[in-house]
């Protein structure tokens, strides 16, 4: 250390004139290794290097000086330098190195000279996460980055062609990777003009499934390739600089987001479902038994229109025209058409179906094979334009929120193929990812809440990747930390004021290891007026806080061990499915028409589930989420929990009802709201409900009702504030059905 000061005070103070014209001339340094015209040292390397003079005369003082991102001398090195060939090699050790970038800098007999050289020192820390990050989603350049660390900002987001990426790392701040593979997992959301325009397509044509298919399919090796390529060749770009991590999609999906759409029906898909079905099912007998379908192959059931949504309102509709007309009459008179069965007006109606509706003229075009197909000889264009409406009149009276005979099977199992596609492709990302750089983090951001399309499926999404940055829809966060302890979960950001600030706590406390602020230089959301340089009213709310938060406090937390009251909360997939379809059927033709946004804004089953965590968030209890799979494979049999509400949970396997009566029989407490097991995990109505036994009750048939009727069969009826409750012990534990919705 005493040498070290003595070399840094004879570089700086020592003032001998050199000869007239002498100056540095060339510094060359032997890095282990090179890239993208970086030299990269290794932590506590030896740096080796040459500095030669030109015009010189005599001996001279050569002093090489190391600084790092901040300015700071971190090491030096002083040569003589003098005849005959005016050149000299140095070495320093890189020890203690505190920054990323560092340069080199030399002065020449105590005279600064404008001769250097910059190096990279890879870190030596830990690749894990264990304090809080907060960074902008911004282009700043290199002024702009002492403000930032002001702010408290630091990590900014880098693509591979980021204009200021070197700027960036010049300033040591963090970087993540933004947006890697965004053509296979986001196209429809970064081209909205391709999902808009397939959308269209298909409002005008619903079963029409050359439209629906998915470019690109996950299920194409193409797409296998060009994950492999695309991932690879990115990250292979980014591992030198060793980002914070690596996001491998925005706002992904199977359409845009959340956006409904019954992809993919591509020849690689439907290959692929038909593996689905086979595992499934094993035998095409089971499969034909659990669709009440008799199809003759596993590819024919694949390939069935059975799969689409319009296809299974269709079946819903064909079971409530019989309950909503006695005799095809009766139909006649409703609908201003006379058919043969009351199964023909909904064929019927499947065939003119299209949103917008057609037109007269659209439908004289159709008129000849209509007439022949349903015995209509003097039918006219403008007749059945008027039954097209009438009919559509129709479904949107309809209310089912108890069904009794709907059989959703095929619809079900085409989604939950699609989100576990969707998961697959992720995990293939993720693993070609890893072999580019095995240390690395990698995630995906902008996630939404679970949902019957889009993919969103949390079970599978859970565990694919390392990282998430959930937009906090419908309690996704607490199913994701509850579903994969390891997880790490970030939110992103458009607060401005106090509000924003205890939101970053709040998140704290709920799992989150840091925060993206969105900042695209908007008035309202940037951090920094580049005009001025100064700090915005954005940041200046957040300053201090997030000086807190990444000073210690924010580390403390995250490393703590969070404790849950023994509460555990289900996490029922297939029942937002059937709820999805029971809340929408009424839409008819033109669920097509509902976006991402209408999907998280206005789901009920989003409603219940926060609902119910509020009010035992209120009461100043923690729980857990647990899964549907996890609920099948004994999640509950450890003794881990107490409790277990079930909300809205419609849809139970035989496996789940099986865990759950184990569970209170041993001593558990289980809560239900209403509807609980009325159908099976395929969204196919049971006789009785998979738990009433364990209820203590007898669910009645009775489909128009808000909430589904229930009569005591062993249970006792019971006040609880004010409000009546069935109360059943069974085993040595105790089964509470509410009968009434949480929402």
């Amino acid at each position: 250390m005493n040498k070290f000061f003595g070399i840094l005070t004879l570089c700086v103070l020592f003032l001998v004139p050199c000869a007239w014209g002498a100056r540095v001339a060339f510094l060359d340094i032997a890095p282990r290794r090179e890239y993208q015209h970086h030299n990269f040292f290794e932590h506590d390397e030896l740096l080796r290097g040459h500095v030669s003079l030109e015009q010189a005369s005599g001996i001279h003082t050569v002093c090489i000086l190391w600084r790092d991102a901040y300015g700071r001398i971190a090491g030096a090195d002083t040569v003589q330098v003098g005849p005959p060939v005016y050149g000299a090699d140095f070495s320093i050790r890189l020890s203690d190195a505190l920054s990323y970038y560092n340069r080199l800098e030399t002065t020449l007999d105590g005279v600064p000279q404008g001769v250097g050289a910059e190096f990279r020192i890879q870190s030596n820390r830990p690749r894990g996460w264990d304090d809080y990050y907060s960074a902008v989603w911004a282009n700043y350049a290199y002024e702009y980055f002492p403000a930032l660390r002001q702010a408290g900002i630091n990590t900014h987001m880098v693509y591979k062609d980021f204009p200021y990426y070197g700027q960036v790392m010049a300033r040591d701040f963090e970087t993540y990777v933004d947006n890697m593979c965004w053509r296979i997992f986001s196209p429809y959301h970064k081209w909205r003009s391709r999902w808009k325009a397939i959308k269209k397509q298909v409002a005008a044509s619903p079963y029409n499934m050359s439209l629906l298919v998915r470019v690109p399919s996950f299920e194409d090796p193409a797409t296998d390739e060009a994950i492999r390529t695309t991932v690879q060749q990115i990250v292979n770009f980014h591992k030198p600089h060793r980002p914070l991590f690596y996001n491998l999609a925005d706002e992904i999906g199977i359409g845009d987001q959340s956006g409904p759409i019954d992809f993919d029906h591509s020849i690689y898909a439907r290959n692929a479902f038909i593996r689905y079905l086979k595992n499934k099912y094993g035998t095409l007998e089971d499969l034909n038994k659990q669709w009440e379908t008799e199809f003759d192959s596993y590819h024919e059931a694949a390939k069935s229109t059975l799969t689409l949504t319009d296809a299974t309102m269709d079946r819903i509709w064909k079971n409530e025209i019989k309950k909503a007309f006695a005799t095809v009459e009766e139909a006649a008179e409703y609908f201003g058409l006379s058919l043969s069965s009351l199964e023909d007006y909904v064929l019927l109606n499947a065939r003119l179906k299209s949103t917008p509706p057609k037109t007269v003229q659209e439908i004289e075009n159709l008129l000849p094979r209509l007439r022949k197909e349903f015995n209509l000889s003097s039918v006219t264009a403008r007749q059945l334009e008027s039954f097209a409406r009438k009919f559509h009149e129709w479904t949107t009276s309809l209310s089912i929120p108890n069904p009794t005979d709907w059989n959703l099977s095929p619809w079900m199992d085409h989604k939950d193929f699609m989100d576990q596609s969707l998961a697959r492709a992720l995990g293939k990302a993720y693993r070609y990812a890893r072999q580019a750089d095995p240390e690395g983090i990698f995630g995906f951001t902008g996630g939404h809440s679970p949902g019957a399309f889009a993919g969103y499926n949390l079970e599978y999404l859970s565990r694919v990747v390392d990282l998430q940055v959930p937009y906090n829809l419908a309690e996704d966060v607490e199913i994701l930390r509850s579903l994969n302890k390891d997880l790490i979960l970030l939110s992103p950001t458009w607060g401005v004021d106090e509000r924003g600030v205890r939101t970053l706590w709040y998140q704290l406390f709920h799992g989150d290891r840091g925060v993206i602020f969105w900042d695209n230089d908007e008035q309202r959301n940037k951090f920094i007026d580049k005009k001025t340089g100064e700090l915005t009213p954005r940041a200046r709310n957040f300053q201090q806080d997030l000086h807190e938060l990444t000073s210690g406090i924010g580390k403390l937390i995250i490393n703590s061990q969070r404790l849950h009251d023994r509460i555990a909360i289900l996490y029922s997939h297939p029942s937002i499915r059937v709820h999805w379809m029971i809340q929408y059927l009424s839409l008819g033709r033109e669920w097509i028409l509902r976006e991402s946004w209408h999907e998280f804004r206005q789901l009920y089953f989003n409603q219940v589930r926060t609902s119910l965590v509020k009010l035992i968030e209120d009461h100043h209890l923690q729980y857990d989420f647990v899964s549907y799979k996890q609920l099948e494979k004994g999640v509950l049999d450890g003794g881990e929990y107490d409790i277990l509400f079930l909300p809205q949970t419609i849809a139970l396997s035989d496996a789940e009802a099986q865990a759950i009566e184990r569970f209170v029989a041993n001593g558990g407490k289980v809560v239900a709201d209403f509807r609980c097991g009325l159908m099976d995990e395929s969204g196919k109505c049971r006789k009785t409900g998979a738990l009433d036994k364990v209820f203590g009750i007898r669910s009645e048939k009775s489909p128009q009702a808000e909430i589904n009727r229930v009569t005591a069969a062993g249970a006792r009826k019971k006040i609880l504030a004010g409000v009546p409750v069935y109360v059943h012990k069974y085993g040595k534990g105790k089964a509470i059905y509410l009968n009434r919705s949480l929402a």
